[in-house]
């Protein structure tokens, strides 16, 4: 039988669903704050929009590995996986 591999973490800027959400969130603050095409699209593009924003959303989410830390792991934390991850294969 197959023994579960340890996923180590990541430092949150190096995930790619964390710099996703930031953009798509800044370029509504931006299309909002100065209504830069709100009158040349119609709304259904902004529904098409949003339903796309949430599908790449789902699909990161889906991708996506190992969970994120916002400081810098312990190096010992990481040498004990690394080992755990070594013995299990």
């Amino acid at each position: 039988m197959l023994e579960p591999k340890t996923v180590l973490p990541k430092l949150w800027y190096r995930s790619k669903l964390f710099w996703f959400n930031v953009a798509s969130g800044a370029i509504a603050s931006v299309v909002a704050v100065f209504q830069l095409i709100q009158d040349k699209l119609d709304a259904k593009w902004y529904l098409i929009a949003i339903g796309v924003i949430n599908a790449v959303n789902v699909g990161l989410r889906f991708i996506t590995t190992s969970p994120i830390y916002t400081k810098q792991l312990d190096k010992e934390y990481v040498e004990t996986l690394e080992k755990t991850n070594s013995t299990n294969t």
